[in-house]
Formats: C-alpha cells, sequence, structure tokens
C-alpha cells in the first residue's frame, strides 16, 4: 500500500467513521481524477491512486481494493460492489532460474466503461476493459474484456447473457 494509502486508512479509522461524505472529500485529494457526485461507501485500499480516475456519479463500496500503478479508468455512473478488487499489474516470468520478485513488473490499465456494474467479490486482472452497461456478477475473475451490454459470471468470467441496446 502507498503512503497514500497509508494515510487515509489511518485518517478513516481515527476521524472519519465510515461517513460517505467525508471518505468522498478525502479519497477525492489523491485521485487523478474524481467526478462529480461520487459515493465512496467505507474504506478501500489503494496503491497508485495518483494513477485511478472515477467519473461523474459513481459508486465504490466499501473493502475494495484498486491496484493502479498501470491506470485505472471509472466511467461515469458505474457501480462497484463490495470488496472487488481491481489489478494492474503482474508479475513477469521468462526465467526459472531468477525468482519471479527480481524478473519485475508489467502494467497494465483496466478501463471500465460508463454505466458498467461491477458486483460483490469480482476479481478484475490487468488490461482488461469492460464495456459500456456491461455487469460482472459476484465472484466473477475477468481475465479478458468484456463487450458493452453484456452479462459475465464465473471463474474466469464467461458470457451469460448480452442484452439489447
Amino acid at each position: 500500500m502507498g503512503i497514500a494509502g497509508v494515510i487515509l486508512a489511518r485518517i478513516g479509522r481515527m476521524i472519519l467513521k465510515g461517513n460517505t461524505l467525508y471518505w468522498t472529500a478525502v479519497y477525492s485529494l489523491v485521485f487523478e481524477h474524481m467526478g462529480r457526485q461520487v459515493a465512496m461507501l467505507g474504506k478501500i485500499y489503494l496503491q497508485g491512486p495518483e494513477n485511478i480516475s472515477i467519473g461523474n456519479h459513481t459508486t465504490i463500496n466499501q473493502g475494495c481494493t484498486f491496484c493502479g500503478k498501470g491506470g485505472i479508468k471509472i466511467g461515469a455512473d458505474v457501480l462497484i460492489g463490495q470488496n472487488v478488487n481491481i489489478m494492474t499489474s503482474n508479475y513477469k516470468y521468462s526465467s526459472s532460474i531468477v525468482p519471479i520478485r527480481a524478473q519485475g513488473q508489467i502494467y497494465k490499465k483496466v478501463i471500465i466503461d460508463d454505466g458498467a456494474w461491477i458486483c460483490a467479490a469480482a476479481i478484475i486482472l490487468p488490461g482488461v476493459k469492460i464495456g459500456k452497461r456491461a455487469i460482472v456478477g459476484a465472484g466473477a475473475v475477468v481475465t479478458k474484456d468484456v463487450a458493452p451490454f453484456t452479462i459475465v459470471a464465473g471463474n474466469p468470467a464467461k458470457v451469460v447473457k448480452s442484452m439489447s441496446k
């Protein structure tokens, strides 16, 4: 967790006591961009918040983890459920001789388009794009892009239904 994340966690425990208005105000200080009327419903865990952009009228529930070193762009009117994990980095692995942690990391941006709904405990992996008004089911592990107006679920996430526009 970066220094900003540690500071936010401490401020949250000491002063804010879970009040949505205060959480939103504090988080807005560290994100790259935070739109109007964004609701942060409790403590979230951040890494690289300066690379995270959030659109207008978006709601983010408590317990989420955003590893933003590779960049996270969340559109407008997005709903993100409790304990969602968004990852933008992964370890390189090209040598069986060198320890994995010594091989460096790869960073890939995650994009969540307008109107998407990411249900509780979903995991979004690096480089994924979630299309406009797509729905990611609870507990899904998203390893590939999700087309607009599509519902995905499972591990790995697979298309359950395509919705009409």
